[in-house]
C-alpha cells in the first residue's frame, strides 16, 4: 500500500482512476459496502449496467478501441446485459478459471453468444493466492496427467485450458516459465486426461 494513502487502497490520494470522492466526496474506504453494509454512494447515481455497457459501445464506434468486453460477471449478470443489448454483444468475458473453478456453465452460455470466454489465474495463483490455499499445478492428478507428456503441471492446466476453446493469459516474470507457457502445443491431452480434470473442479475462487 502507497504509505501516502491511509485507507490501504494501494494508490497515492491524488490518484483515484473511478472518480469515486470527486463524485461523492467521499473516499473509497468510506464506502466500500465490505465495511458499511451499505451501497457506495457511487453506485446509486441510476446509471445502469445498460447506459454503461452503450457507453463502451460508443467508445467502439468512435475507434478508440478494437473490441469491447466484460468481466466478473456471472451467467445472470451476462445475460441481463445480453438480453438487453442485443445488437451490441460484449467480445470477451473475463473470468477466474482453472482446475479448480471450471466455470463450466458461464463458458457454455459464451460459446451460446458468441462470446469469447478468456480466464485469468489460469495456473489458480498469484497475487490472488493465500499462503494456506491448495494450488492446481500441486494437485496428484495434474502432476500424473504431467508426467504422461513429460511436461510441467503448469503446461497441463494451460494446455488443458486451450483444448477447452478458452483464452488465457498466463502471467510471470520469469523467462523460463515464458517459454514453457508458450509450448503447450507438443502435446494433446487425452479424452481420459480430459475427463480426469474435469473431476478436479471445487468451485474455489482465489
Amino acid at each position: 500500500a502507497d504509505p501516502r494513502y491511509e485507507s490501504g487502497r494501494g494508490f497515492a490520494e491524488s490518484y483515484e482512476p473511478d472518480q469515486c470522492s470527486a463524485v461523492t466526496g467521499k473516499l473509497w474506504s468510506e464506502t466500500n459496502w465490505a465495511s458499511t453494509g451499505v451501497m457506495p454512494p457511487h453506485l446509486m447515481t441510476g446509471v445502469t449496467i445498460h447506459d454503461t455497457w452503450r457507453a463502451m459501445v460508443e467508445v467502439q464506434k468512435m475507434g478508440l478501441a478494437k473490441n469491447v468486453g466484460v468481466c466478473n460477471m456471472n451467467v445472470q449478470l451476462l445475460h441481463e446485459l445480453c438480453a438487453g443489448n442485443p445488437f451490441s454483444m460484449p467480445s470477451l468475458l473475463q473470468c477466474e478459471s482453472h482446475p479448480y473453478l471450471q466455470q463450466d456453465g458461464l463458458i457454455n452460455y459464451c460459446r451460446m453468444q458468441g462470446i469469447q470466454f478468456q480466464a485469468y489465474s489460469p495456473l489458480g495463483y498469484g497475487e490472488f493466492k493465500g499462503d494456506t490455499e491448495i494450488s492446481p499445478v500441486l494437485d496428484e492428478v495434474i502432476k500424473e496427467i504431467a508426467a504422461k507428456h513429460s511436461v510441467s503441471a503448469a503446461q497441463v492446466c494451460l494446455r488443458w485450458t486451450n483444448q477447452r476453446g478458452v483464452a488465457t493469459m498466463p502471467f510471470t516474470l520469469k523467462e523460463n516459465e515464458m517459454v514453457e507457457n508458450l509450448n503447450i502445443f507438443d502435446f494433446t491431452l487425452d479424452d481420459n486426461d480430459m475427463q480426469r480434470m474435469q473431476g478436479l473442479d471445487l468451485g474455489h475462487h482465489y
